[in-house]
């Protein structure tokens, strides 16, 4: 399989933790411009040291109350979103917790023409939904495109919902986010176990 992901010019996954090592970036302390910025590639450091699930529980808590007013448009809607999300981190977990809520109550999405004109007919809509709303955030954020596969997929399985995810300028480094993985296997369940293992999923 390495040979044959080297004569595609694909890199291994050691290849592509080595790249992630040398060639990410830490975090910038005060981004001012966006020549100063990094390219969006992954940050040097491990995804354990990225999470902070305690963090993330009280914004996740929020969103599954939070009042979505059917037939909002998306400015109002975020507006409501972002609130109470001083941060990019808590914008951007806000982003991904409302995808989380419309992938377990999709009802809720027919009633958001604002969001559900973008994601009809769409095998990706979380993506849709997600960068739609990013849009409003205030967090600089980058679709990118590629291949990928879940847990459920085989080695060389192509993800029938496309490969598109997101770099999101968090804290002076890009995290990368899949809206589709954690909201699409894990709902945004009412206990905080499960709901921090769907950021980190994420």
């Amino acid at each position: 399989l390495a040979g044959a992901l080297a004569d595609c010019g694909i890199p291994t996954p050691d290849r592509l933790q080595q790249l992630q090592r040398s060639r990410g970036q830490p975090p910038l302390t005060s981004p001012t411009s966006a020549q100063q910025k990094p390219q969006p590639f992954p940050p040097s450091r491990l995804k354990s040291e990225l999470l902070e699930p305690a963090r993330y529980e009280a914004g996740l808590a929020r969103i599954r109350t939070l009042d979505l007013q059917s037939g909002s448009d998306l400015a109002g809607l975020c507006r409501r979103l972002f609130a109470d999300c001083p941060e990019d981190l808590d914008r951007t977990v806000a982003a991904f917790g409302l995808v989380c809520r419309l992938a377990e109550r999709p009802r809720e999405l027919h009633r958001l023409p604002c969001l559900a004109d973008r994601a009809a007919g769409r095998p990706d809509w979380q993506s849709e939904v997600f960068e739609a709303v990013m849009s409003l955030s205030g967090v600089l954020c980058q679709r990118l495109e590629g291949l990928k596969k879940g847990a459920n997929y085989a080695t060389g399985h192509r993800s029938h919902v496309g490969g598109a995810w997101f770099a999101c300028f968090v804290d002076g480094e890009w995290r990368h986010v899949d809206a589709i993985w954690g909201s699409a296997g894990l709902p945004l369940a009412a206990d905080a176990e499960a709901s921090e293992a769907a950021v980190a999923a994420a």
